[in-house]
């Protein structure tokens, strides 16, 4: 683990969302910010922002979350108890 404490597998984003009137129709826009670069990404709209975030998270966190789920029996198939 780094110096600082975080995990090098953790990125974190500050999200923000607006609406805007766009040839007489409503929309969103968004802007993602990583807190830990700076870096920020504009997005036209919340598809583009969600294949982003698709692309970030690597294949293995989801087999990592469902191996864990399974180890400690708390998978329920998505849905609450």
């Amino acid at each position: 683990m780094p110096a600082d404490g975080v995990s090098s597998h953790y990125t974190s984003y500050l999200l923000r969302v607006w609406r805007v009137c766009e040839q007489g129709r409503m929309t969103c826009r968004a802007l993602l910010e990583n807190v830990t670069t700076g870096e920020r990404v504009g997005f036209s709209d919340l598809d583009g922002l969600l294949v982003f975030l698709e692309k970030q998270t690597p294949d293995t966190c989801n087999e990592v979350a469902q191996n864990e789920s399974c180890a400690t029996g708390t998978d329920n198939g998505g849905q609450d108890a």
